[in-house]
């Protein structure tokens, strides 16, 4: 349902990119998590003690409000992370010119129609259009998809649900960790 930002990102190394009709993509850019709480900790009498090693080290901490230098350091971050974004879609779909990639790549999301005509996904499929595409590619009879699954993690997908002969589904599980402060690439809907 989602292939946008950090999942697009990761299907720039694909051969080909097949979007499921409902899928939300795009979402080209880098941002940098944070907010201020100062005025919240100020009303329930709360102070911050934080201790540094450097003039930097605290830069977006949520205990204060930014200072212009350093949100012009953390922007420098991004900007560079940005521009190694768009070089990965550059490379993974050579057919775009710069600027076309630079107009795409605003941060907004795209339906998987709108990603299409952009030419930023070969085609729309279901699951298995992919799987069906993948082993005309490969020459295959059969294949063997993996999938990742987090301890806790909601299983039901349409992913991890397939019954095929051709098709073997097996499933891995690794640790997870919360949403801690710092760069992402991601798309996370407000509200």
């Amino acid at each position: 349902g989602v292939g946008a930002s950090g999942g697009y990102y990761v299907a720039m190394a694909a051969d080909e990119v097949i979007a499921h009709p409902a899928t939300i993509t795009g979402s080209i850019g880098v941002l940098f998590w944070g907010m201020n709480v100062t005025g919240l900790m100020e009303k329930i009498g709360v102070q911050d003690q934080t201790l540094k090693s450097g003039e930097f080290k605290d830069a977006g901490s949520w205990t204060r409000e930014m200072k212009p230098e350093e949100r012009a350091q953390i922007q420098s971050v991004i900007d560079d992370f940005h521009g190694r974004f768009k070089s990965v879609v550059k490379a993974g779909r050579p057919n775009l010119t710069d600027e076309q990639v630079e107009k795409a790549a605003d941060g907004r999301i795209y339906s998987a129609e709108q990603a299409r005509k952009l030419g930023l996904v070969d085609r729309i499929g279901h699951v298995d259009d992919a799987f069906s595409r993948m082993k005309q590619r490969i020459g295959a009879q059969d294949i063997q998809v993996v999938t990742y699954q987090r301890p806790g993690e909601y299983r039901g997908s349409i992913y991890t649900h397939i019954e095929r002969n051709d098709i073997k589904v097996e499933t891995m599980n690794f640790g997870r960790k919360g949403m801690e402060p710092g760069f992402y690439y991601l798309w996370m809907p407000a509200g």
